[in-house]
């Protein structure tokens, strides 16, 4: 059987959501948890009971579940914590958003558990913890001071990206994302411009449409007239029908604001100097914002080329 830990993805695989090293430090954190709190955080998120996995992976024992999962109880294989989280690890395939989201949330309760562990005295290490912090970190995702996981913006534009006969591109632009996010807002705004841009560029072609060279604007608005999702479109007949065109006029709005923020500070045009006052807060708004877009159009072809 193949050992994902020491191969790695096989080549042309989607790539993880959150890297080896963090996956590395999540075991490091659990070996300061009991096996129940971990195995706990991730049956709550919906993951299978790791015993009950092992009985199924082993027919001969089916007859037997109750006494094997009590002799699976008093094996230190199956009791240390770090061997839990690594049945777990395994079993996750993060290459999907879905289960990435699921983990994250699990990963959120084992720091919170971890946090309070540290009731044990001065031999307490609080370095695992913000190894897991700073690896996540670099995989895009942000922990807040009330301790809650915000994920990469990836993780919610890629579940969308399905509805798109090719999605490289637009891979390659929130890898650069995931990247830049954590400390670099220039090349977060510059590359939440680009993937606005590359969006509308493969909605054009999957559905048909000319692709001009028209700047940002223009092509929000033929990527959302194309999908007759432009504010003008809607029925202001339908119940909500004024509030919904009232919405996606500012949601419209989003590339006019990221065009001119990318102008100013962001990657792709040359500044005269540093823009000041320019922190990583704001690339993070900058590709929230593009997220916004992007997953509601993506969202729009899907269900366009599902019911056409």
């Amino acid at each position: 059987m193949l050992d994902r830990r020491k191969v790695g993805p096989m080549p042309g695989a989607p790539a993880p959501y959150l890297s080896r090293a963090t996956r590395a430090a999540l075991r490091d954190v659990a070996a300061s948890l009991t096996f129940s709190q971990v195995s706990r955080v991730f049956r709550d998120e919906g993951f299978a009971d790791h015993m009950l996995m092992a009985v199924r992976a082993q027919p001969a024992a089916e007859s037997k579940w109750m006494g094997f999962l009590q002799g699976l109880a008093s094996a230190s294989k199956f009791t240390d914590p770090r061997s839990v989280v690594d049945f777990y690890i395994e079993a996750v395939d993060w290459a999907s958003p879905t289960q990435t989201l699921a983990a994250l949330r699990a990963v959120e309760e084992m720091l919170w558990l971890f946090d309070r562990s540290d009731d044990s005295g001065d031999d307490w290490d609080s370095l695992p913890g913000e190894r897991l912090r700073r690896q996540l970190a670099k995989d895009g995702c942000r922990v807040d001071e009330q301790g809650r996981i915000h994920p990469a913006a990836n993780l919610f534009v890629t579940g969308a990206i399905a509805a798109l006969d090719d999605p490289s591109l637009i891979r390659q632009i929130l890898l650069r994302i995931t990247r830049a996010v954590p400390d670099d807002p220039m090349l977060a705004i510059g590359s939440a411009k680009e993937l606005v841009e590359a969006t509308c560029k493969a909605v054009l072609v999957q559905l048909g449409q000319p692709v001009s060279e028209a700047d940002l604007p223009g092509l929000v608005r033929k990527a959302e007239e194309a999908l007759a999702v432009h504010p003008r479109n809607v029925d202001q007949q339908l119940d909500g029908g004024p509030a919904v065109r009232r919405l996606l006029g500012r949601v419209t709005a989003i590339a006019d604001d990221l065009a001119a923020l990318r102008n100013t500070c962001g990657t792709g045009h040359a500044p005269a100097a540093l823009p000041q006052g320019l922190q990583p807060r704001h690339g993070r708004l900058a590709v929230a914002a593009a997220d916004a877009w992007c997953t509601f159009i993506l969202d729009e072809l899907a269900a366009v080329t599902t019911t056409g």
